[in-house]
């Protein structure tokens, strides 16, 4: 409308003061306050839902993705800690050891509904990889229980409403919750917002990227055997049918549903909406009013002509929107599309995802002292990022980034000088693989 108005001055209350604030309790957020924590830091975590895991747990990113490149696993530390303890619950399926990187009919069949396979499984037969399904309940437990253990403060059901800086130095931010406007202080703080909130606010340099949104959801009620005996012996009619399924959804991978970690629920990442803008409320609203009424669509097809499917019903749909996409930070390095494809290993390296490697440069902001940046709005390109953002190597970037600001108070270096050689070989005793 172009109108503004002026709001009246307020003083606001400092709530606490910490070492080491993050701000977004996603698998990045999660494992960087942990690991600070960890490393004696008095560290609190700001989380705007009622729970911690962000996108994984939030918008049933279900799919622990990334983890290997296709001859070795290539992601471990604390994400390896989260997964073995959500298995211990029963809340995780993945491929047995001695299956791993192998090839067979017999393997294709074992796992192929759960997408373990590389490549999706699109060639016959493809190896099976090191990939996971979570139970989102069971992670939400373990996350919480982790931080905890670790001594993490947790303020969950806040906003935060902008940065406190002085000059060019971040000191904390301001929240907004049902307590109102209150600020915490911090000696260094932690982006991990996903959407760089805080670098934005705090005036670092940053571009604005788009890609894919989602509303993900469970269908429950279906009769799996059924669905997969039906698809194996009549592939051409199975094929028509998915296919009119993903033109309801108006947009989905080849594989509109995977087998999860629940029996007879089936785990739908779609519909897939491109054009909009994950930082636009009016987007964002029409995107979870669309999203739905596609879904909805989909399951009336689906009961009616799929069979078994016939007793299926929505069982849940994301409680958070499916963001790819928004800000990407601008850092001391940014990491291209090129690195990528040629898995370029830096001598900063402090952890790894499928082929591609995190310079600890990509996690520093070029002109915010005491701030870092970890997640997937870290410093890549936009293209680069598409394809280098699934959530297990969040975590590893967590972890890099809650030891380094932990290191960074005991040694009274910046961030951006801290001793990285140093930084390395804390990762690897805790398992990360650089």
């Amino acid at each position: 409308m172009g109108a503004t108005i002026t709001l009246p001055a307020q003083e606001v209350p400092v709530v606490d003061e910490v070492d080491v604030l993050v701000v977004g309790g996603g698998p990045a957020g999660f494992a960087a306050a942990v690991s600070a924590a960890r490393q004696g830091a008095n560290t609190i975590l700001i989380e705007r839902y009622g729970y911690l895991g962000g996108l994984a747990n939030g918008a049933l990113v279900i799919a622990m993705e990334d983890m290997d490149n296709g001859q070795q696993i290539t992601v471990a530390g604390l994400v390896t800690e989260y997964a073995e303890r959500v298995a211990q619950k029963g809340g995780l399926v993945r491929p047995a050891p001695e299956d791993l990187f192998q090839a067979s009919d017999e393997l294709y069949n074992k796992w192929y509904w759960f997408g373990f396979l590389e490549g999706w499984g699109r060639h016959r037969p493809a190896p099976v990889g090191y990939k996971a399904m979570i139970d989102v309940e069971v992670s939400k437990h373990v996350m919480f229980q982790m931080a905890k253990e670790a001594g993490v403060k947790l303020r969950l059901h806040s906003w935060c409403a902008g940065a406190l800086t002085e000059g060019k130095t971040i000191c904390g931010v301001v929240t907004l919750s049902k307590s109102g406007l209150q600020a915490i202080k911090a000696g260094i703080v932690l982006d991990t917002t996903g959407d760089g909130d805080i670098f934005a606010s705090a005036g670092a340099e940053y571009v604005h990227g788009q890609y894919l949104i989602t509303v993900a959801h469970f269908m429950a009620g279906v009769d799996t055997d059924r669905v997969r005996e039906f698809s194996e012996q009549n592939p051409d009619e199975a094929e028509a049918l998915n296919r009119e399924v993903r033109n309801l959804y108006g947009g989905s991978w080849r594989e509109w549903f995977w087998f999860s970690a629940n029996p007879g629920i089936l785990w739908c990442d779609c519909p897939h909406i491109k054009g909009y803008d994950g930082l636009d409320v009016e987007d964002l609203t029409y995107l979870e009013v669309e999203g739905r009424e596609r879904i909805w669509q989909v399951l009336d097809f689906v009961q009616q002509n799929y069979p078994g499917f016939e007793n299926a019903f929505v069982s849940r749909t994301s409680d958070q929107i499916g963001v790819r996409q928004t800000r990407l930070l601008l850092g001391e390095y940014t990491v291209t599309i090129e690195d990528v494809r040629n898995s370029v290993r830096f001598g900063d390296t402090v952890g790894r995802g499928k082929a591609y490697y995190y310079p600890y440069r990509c996690f520093v902001p070029r002109n915010v002292e005491n701030l870092l940046v970890a997640g997937r709005h870290a410093a890549f390109e936009p293209a680069a990022q598409r394809v280098a953002r699934e959530w297990p190597p969040c975590m590893v970037t967590g972890q890099a980034v809650g030891n380094a600001a932990a290191l960074a108070l005991d040694s009274g270096a910046r961030v951006r000088d801290i001793d990285v050689p140093r930084l390395q070989r804390m990762l690897e005793k805790q398992g990360v693989i650089l």
